[in-house]
């Protein structure tokens, strides 16, 4: 929480806009639910959440009171120490010094378990770190300027013709996409994924990783509603473009806008 001062009168007020009712995805379902619950208690079950959430890639599968987990895990992990990386990817530490931050710990240990254990680091502290987030759009923003030199001086030295005629900013991101589904609910992949990478490509981008996931989780959930209310311009922005290319009914509008509808 930003400032635990205003809880009680943030409590409030939910309740009384909402009467209790919330919408929610639970972990291992696979839709949103719609039901009442009191938003004092959600709040509690939420921070506990957090307070238990693994910051140790090691730990990260450990269950309490079930020791066999914890052996399957530490063997999981050892398999993973075994795997190498490609011999190029410490190429990677010459282009930034972004990426120095970002992987520590594959820079000395070129294996697959030192970089799993770098992205969940980087994916917790990127979170909470203003000036760590600023390096890296800065590194994206300097990267999409230079794309159009590199792709022509990659063709050049192309004997294969991999290499696209036309390869352009947005062409590198459907590339990199994640194909698989990462949850249950395709939708939430589909609208978090299309939310987050449309400010990365860099529209109406946000100034902080916090904020930017807490936006497209709004969006995902106001998908399911009528109308999307936010003050927010930039995450009413997104949210525009992504039920727009995901044919998404739903109206986005400022509370002002709402009022001059009823």
């Amino acid at each position: 929480m930003k400032d635990p001062t205003y809880s009680a009168s943030h409590l409030a007020n939910i309740v009384r806009l909402t009467q209790q009712l919330c919408i929610v995805q639970y972990w291992g379902e696979s839709d949103v639910r719609w039901h009442y619950r009191d938003p004092s208690e959600f709040l509690e079950s939420t921070l506990e959440e957090l307070r238990l959430t693994p910051t140790n890639f090691r730990t990260l599968l450990y269950v309490d009171g079930i020791p066999e987990a914890k052996s399957i895990w530490d063997a999981q992990c050892v398999e993973f120490e075994k795997v190498a990386l490609p011999e190029n990817f410490s190429q990677i530490f010459e282009v930034n010094p972004i990426f120095e931050v970002m992987f520590p710990r594959t820079k000395t240990a070129m294996n697959m378990l030192s970089m799993l254990e770098d992205i969940l680091a980087f994916s917790a502290t990127i979170s909470a770190d203003f000036v760590l987030y600023k390096q890296f759009r800065r590194y994206l923003t300097t990267a999409q300027q230079q794309l159009p030199g590199m792709v022509e001086m990659a063709k050049a030295y192309d004997k294969s013709g991999t290499i696209p005629q036309r390869l352009t900013w947005d062409d590198l991101w459907e590339q990199a996409a994640v194909k698989k589904r990462l949850s249950s609910n395709a939708a939430y992949d589909q609208i978090i994924d299309l939310f987050t990478t449309t400010d990365m490509k860099g529209y109406r981008r946000d100034e902080r990783f916090a904020n930017l996931i807490d936006d497209a989780i709004h969006c995902f959930y106001a998908a399911h509603a009528a109308y999307f209310i936010t003050l927010d311009k930039r995450c009413a922005d997104k949210a525009k473009v992504v039920y727009k290319q995901l044919g998404i009914v739903t109206k986005v509008l400022t509370p002002a806008e709402l009022v001059s509808l009823l």
